[in-house]
Parts: structure tokens; C-alpha cells; sequence
């Protein structure tokens, strides 16, 4: 039997293949391997039936890039190019169990995966994250993943979810509770407090024992006026946080510490938009009229609940 000929370090250098850097080049490069030696690996790693042990090989190649999160976005969006929605939520839970969804990293890892998805599909992907979680932690993951989006995008996705999930009153409330948490942690001035948030809930209870209007049979209508009463209480945590984390750069005031003068707003020189990590905000005049007014009146009515709102306030039709 002939011996394998003797190759010195310098020579195997010069055979070693090249490192690829983009997911372009690593792509090209399996199928060049499978070509030239007859194998199946690209269709065996890029295949969601083997996600078992494709989470089992990954997690150890993503440990050497766990301090850099787009790198592991990279990898993941590539890999998953084509799965289906469980199978994909399935994978980031294995490979990030040791996080956990109410991790701020992991949160940041999905919102990379996710950057050029259409809504649907990511609050199909969120649904089937947090399905089964706790509250708090459904919380967490987004208030995390939501951070810099758009007021309006932020109350569609979580009312989607919602209903889709059909999250019980009391789900609703530690929901609620965990976020205005965050919130209060990040501004020390908000007005909607989680004292305030307990009594909207315990006043809200107390009505419904006072006029015997329970539902037993936990129809959609009791179900419907639940998301509503929630997602108003929601609506004004995120406009405050939105209105303190930008609106006050410009020394524009707040609903309950001045009236608010829409002629006189329109005539400041207000910022068409603002850089937050790499994404665009849209501030427009009209969408800070919006805030003053839908916060003010939707805040009277939750600390009245007998005070009547102006039915134009929720749609729209009375700002301009």
C-alpha cells in the first residue's frame, strides 16, 4: 500500500479552501461540495424536518458569534429561507433556549430575522413564540421587539395577537402590568402608572359584578369588549412612551401639563423624522395633534369612567 505523501504545514495552507464571508459565497460553496463529492448536505442542512438536529450542530457554530447578533441573524435568515412559520419559531427557541423569549438579545436576533417580512407573517412568527409563555415574559419579548417601532404598528401587532391568542383578563392585566413596568423604568414621568393600571382593571370588575353583565359562556363579545377595554389602557402606555422618548427632544408639551393649541402647533418647526438605531420614525405634526388629543381623552375615561368621550377623538375625523 503506498503511504500518503508527506505536506508540510505550508502546503496544506496553500490547499485549505478560502474563507467565505457573505451567505452568498457559502451557498455557492455547498453546492460546489455536494457536486464534487456526490453528497447532499446543502438539501439535508437547508431541509425544516431535520430541524432537531440542524438546532443541535448550530448551537454550537452560533456560541462563536453570540457577540454579534447580526451575524446570527444572517446565518438563521438564510438557513430558514423557505420553512414554514412553526418550524422557524421551533428552531430560535431550541437554538436560544438558554436566553429565553424576554431576553432583550434574543428579541433583537427575531427583529433582525425578521426586517424584510411582511406583518402578517411576523405576527404569525410572534404568535407562535410566545404561545404558552407567561405574561411577563410575553411582555418582555415585545416591549423588546416593538421598541422603536411606530406607535400605530405596535398596537395593531399586539391586538393581533390578542385575538389570535384569545388572552384571558387576567393574562391581560400581568401583560399590561410587566410592560408598564419596563416603561416606568425607562421614564421616570409617566402618567399611566401600574397603581392606576390595577384600578382600571379592579373598576372595571367591579362594574361588571355590580350590573351582572359576566358572560359565563365566554362569548366573542365578552371576549371583544375585553380586547377593547385592554387595548385602550394599552393605546395610552404606548403614546406616553412614544411622546416621552421623542416629543420632549423639542420641548413639546404634554397633554395634562398644557392645552393643547393645535394652531399654534402647526406652525412649529417640528422634525419630519428621527434616526432611532437605523430605523425611521415618521413624526409629522398632525400625528403629534393626534397623540394630545387621543391621550387626553382616552386617559379621562379610564379615570372617569362615567365621563363622556368624543366619539371623533378614536377616529380621526376630528383633528383636522
Amino acid at each position: 500500500m503506498n503511504k500518503r505523501p508527506y505536506c508540510s504545514l505550508a502546503d496544506s495552507a496553500e490547499q485549505s479552501p478560502k474563507l467565505h464571508t457573505s451567505m452568498v459565497q457559502v451557498d455557492e460553496a455547498m453546492k460546489e461540495m455536494d457536486n464534487r463529492y456526490n453528497t447532499q448536505f446543502y438539501s439535508w442542512i437547508r431541509n425544516e424536518g431535520n430541524v432537531d438536529y440542524i438546532a443541535y450542530y448550530l448551537q454550537k457554530l452560533l456560541y462563536e458569534v453570540q457577540e454579534t447578533p447580526q451575524s446570527m441573524a444572517s446565518v438563521i435568515r438564510w438557513l430558514v429561507d423557505g420553512w414554514s412559520i412553526p418550524r422557524i419559531a421551533e428552531l430560535l427557541i431550541k437554538l436560544f433556549y438558554h436566553w429565553g423569549i424576554g431576553h432583550p438579545r434574543f428579541a433583537l436576533v427575531v427583529s433582525d430575522i425578521t426586517q424584510d417580512w411582511s406583518s402578517s407573517n411576523r405576527i404569525d412568527l410572534t404568535v407562535a413564540l410566545v404561545l404558552g409563555e407567561r405574561a411577563s415574559k410575553a411582555a418582555k419579548f415585545l416591549k423588546y421587539l416593538t421598541n422603536n417601532w411606530e406607535p400605530r404598528a405596535i398596537m395593531d401587532s399586539v391586538r393581533q395577537i390578542c385575538l389570535r391568542l384569545k388572552w384571558s383578563e387576567r393574562y391581560l392585566k400581568h401583560f399590561l402590568i410587566q410592560y408598564m413596568t419596563m416603561c416606568e423604568e425607562e421614564h421616570a414621568h409617566q402618567r399611566m402608572t401600574v397603581s392606576k393600571l390595577r384600578i382600571c382593571f379592579e373598576s372595571r370588575q367591579n362594574t361588571l359584578n355590580h350590573w351582572c353583565t359576566i358572560d359565563t359562556t365566554g362569548s366573542y363579545e365578552t371576549q371583544n369588549s375585553l380586547i377593547e377595554f385592554s387595548m385602550e389602557i394599552f393605546e395610552t402606555i404606548v403614546w406616553e412612551m412614544y411622546e416621552l422618548r421623542y416629543f420632549r427632544k423639542w420641548n413639546l408639551s404634554c397633554a395634562q401639563e398644557k392645552t393643547c393649541n393645535l394652531e399654534a402647533r402647526s406652525s412649529e418647526n417640528v422634525p419630519m423624522d428621527v434616526h432611532a438605531n437605523k430605523k425611521r420614525l415618521r413624526i409629522t405634526t398632525s400625528t403629534e395633534q393626534l397623540m394630545d388629543l387621543r391621550n387626553q381623552a382616552i386617559y379621562e375615561k379610564l379615570t372617569s369612567p362615567q365621563a363622556s368621550v368624543p366619539v371623533e377623538y378614536f377616529n380621526g375625523t376630528g383633528i383636522i
